[in-house]
């Protein structure tokens, strides 16, 4: 076998060399280009999120201007019963706890006006009640209230405090609004649907004053002064009369009168870049 020649050396080391210099020219590219794609997936990871903080501050408007409909709407449907009807305006049911308790015996409760959360009736034990099918149905024009007044809550990511879910531990809060919300559900499969046209989120205007007095008649003899039914009545210096939870609740609804009945504070959602 032949040596190579000086040159044929010459031309090899030249030939590596410029294989060399091209291979490292690649690797800079490479490296540049991955820079370039890196800033170019944070751009594009920016700029989705801000469009989805903008879509929240939209749904977060909208739900803002919903509410206060609602709120309007409520507070019409909680003045309008008639004065010698005077009872909580909110009521809550549900089954009967006891293994004895027939298919009609429920547990009745009240919800608060100013938070939307169910009072600590009768001790958190709710009124006895017996409602087969036709007191039920009586009584469906506050429930549907009742309904759609949690259901708007619950719309906010806030928990309304059902009875049925307050001995089941180690539940995050989300389940518990899942769950809160199918009992709303299931309830309302329970009752005729509200007279005349409307749509089904549209917001009720009021019950009237014969259901509050159906409503007095169950419990009356159980507690005829509702000193058990876990909200007091207030008179707010506009004149409005609520019956709202006791102490701190009971004290801001006297102070700001009817703009405090069914306000709902809307969550903030933040992202992070």
């Amino acid at each position: 076998m032949e040596e190579a020649t000086e040159e044929e050396r010459r031309e090899l080391a030249e030939e590596t060399e410029s294989l060399s210099i091209a291979l490292r020219m690649a690797e800079a590219d490479a490296t540049r280009l991955e820079a370039l794609a890196g800033r170019r997936a944070a751009e594009q990871m920016r700029e989705a999120l801000y469009r989805a903080e903008r879509r929240i501050e939209e749904l977060q408007m909208q739900t803002r201007n919903q509410l206060a409909e609602m709120e309007q709407r409520l507070n019409v449907a909680l003045m309008m019963a008639d004065e010698d009807v005077d009872c909580p305006k909110l009521p809550w049911i549900e089954k009967s706890r006891s293994k004895t308790a027939s298919q009609d015996q429920y547990r009745l409760f009240f919800v608060c006006p100013a938070t939307l959360q169910v009072a600590d009736t009768n001790g958190g034990e709710g009124y006895d009640v017996f409602l087969p099918r036709p007191s039920l149905h009586a009584l469906a024009p506050a429930l549907l209230l009742t309904i759609h007044a949690l259901r708007s809550r619950l719309g906010c990511g806030l928990a309304v405090g059902l009875p049925l879910l307050v001995h089941r531990p180690n539940r995050s809060p989300a389940a518990v609004r899942r769950a809160e919300l199918s009992a709303l559900d299931a309830l309302e499969r329970q009752l005729p649907p509200p007279q005349g046209p409307r749509m089904a989120s549209q917001p009720l205007d009021t019950a009237p004053s014969s259901v509050y007095k159906t409503l007095r008649s169950m419990i009356e003899s159980e507690d005829p002064g509702l000193s058990q039914c876990g909200l007091a009545r207030t008179e707010a210096v506009d004149g409005t009369v609520a019956w709202v939870r006791p102490g701190m609740v009971a004290q801001s609804f006297a102070a700001e009168g009817k703009p405090a009945l069914g306000r709902i504070e809307v969550i903030a959602v933040q992202l992070q870049a």
